[in-house]
């Protein structure tokens, strides 16, 4: 959570929930589920952008293809000219007190990342939303447990802001997510908890809205459409429990099939994550992870991990 001001949100977005948050209504920010459902894939094919890194390798198991890049910027290059998405769905395992002294995902984003991307973009929709407080006690609760849960660094929290601010001056347009009060007497409980599933089938179901509608605005226009967020809503074929938890089906069905997933990993933050070690992928993660630089790892079709 955090409190933003200084400047009219008509110069920023030009939406009046933005505008609240400029004039000091609290960003909150959804971080709270930081792990990711993925797939294994098949060697990749197709063009390469210029300055091509060292050939890609197999691992075995379980076989994810993966190879080096000298930059994110570049790694990020090669996917967007071998997929040609419409849409580009990012994902991030996110930051939190005990690393905070560690980069964020999003600030590596937003300083080298998408400066070097954003002429290719019309869009960015980022998973956050204004907390306004007109909303009662339904909205104090899930916005109080949603800070307590995420623990995430304020200063990571600032970080989505400057990322907004950051899209904009770049000529690309940024967006967030509206809540209504409706919204949050949703997911807030009696007892004064908050249903986690409803949380995040209400973030995918939104990202998802937003999603549809800058697709709608832009009809067949150039550029692609960007989403940050976490890991788990960006998930191009999620596993049958978490289905209802990713935007990623319906964008592939609505871009016919031009949608991709990408997930940045910060080293630091994947292996501290109990979660993680789980996932089929972890291990050779852990390799790359241990020999350090910037490598991409196909995770399935149009599905991408860029360990940063």
């Amino acid at each position: 959570m955090i409190e933003s001001g200084g400047e009219t949100g008509e110069s920023l977005i030009g939406t009046a929930a933005i505008r609240a948050a400029i004039a000091g209504a609290a960003l909150a920010v959804l971080g709270f589920w930081p792990c990711a459902c993925s797939r294994c894939g098949d060697e990749p094919e197709g063009g390469v952008r210029p300055a091509e890194p060292s050939a890609g390798t197999e691992t075995a198991p379980p076989g994810f293809y993966h190879r080096p890049f000298a930059d994110p910027a570049a790694a990020l290059g090669w996917i967007v000219e071998k997929t040609r998405p419409r849409v580009i769905g990012f994902g991030e395992y996110h930051q939190t007190d005990e690393t905070r002294g560690v980069p964020s995902a999003i600030a590596r984003f937003t300083g080298g990342i998408l400066p070097a991307f954003s002429g290719r973009l019309s869009d960015l929709i980022v998973e956050t939303w204004v907390s306004e407080g007109g909303c009662g006690e339904s909205e104090r609760a899930v916005v109080s447990r949603v800070e307590e849960i995420s623990r995430r660094p304020e200063e990571t929290e600032d970080e989505n802001l400057v990322l907004l601010k950051r899209a904009k001056a770049l000529g690309v347009d940024p967006h967030i997510l509206e809540m209504g009060c409706e919204d949050y007497d949703r997911v807030h409980l009696s007892d004064g908890g908050i249903d986690y599933a409803a949380m995040l089938d209400l973030v995918a179901t939104s990202l998802a809205e937003e999603i549809l509608e800058a697709l709608s605005r832009r009809g067949r226009g150039e550029g692609m459409i960007a989403v940050y967020g976490g890991a788990i809503h960006n998930d191009v074929a999620p596993e049958e429990d978490f289905a209802s938890f990713s935007y990623g089906p319906a964008v592939v069905e609505a871009t016919g099939g031009r949608y991709v997933e990408v997930d940045f990993y910060v080293p630091r933050f994947v292996l501290a994550s109990e979660s993680a070690r789980d996932e089929p992928w972890y291990p050779l993660f852990a390799k790359l992870a241990a020999e350090g630089g910037t490598h991409v790892v196909e995770l399935a079709d149009n599905s991408y991990i860029i360990v940063l």
